[in-house]
């Protein structure tokens, strides 16, 4: 599926925080309130929905939550 071309802004990133790791953690939100099928195993693979971290250089992206 290719989310890109079917973007919205409604529930996009809302907060960075550092934490007490030393990660970034970010919130990404789902782009539409109900979203079609097809793009789920996407959003699955990329966090969308849920949290995100990283190291503070941007390496060792990981999911640190799902269903959000």
């Amino acid at each position: 599926a290719d989310t890109a071309s079917n973007e919205s802004y409604n529930h996009t990133a809302r907060t960075c925080r550092v934490g007490p790791d030393n990660r970034i953690y970010i919130t990404i939100g789902q782009p539409f309130n109900v979203p079609a099928p097809e793009v789920l195993p996407e959003f699955e693979k990329l966090g969308i929905g849920g949290i995100i971290s990283m190291k503070q250089d941007g390496t060792d992206r990981k999911i640190y939550a799902r269903g959000m």
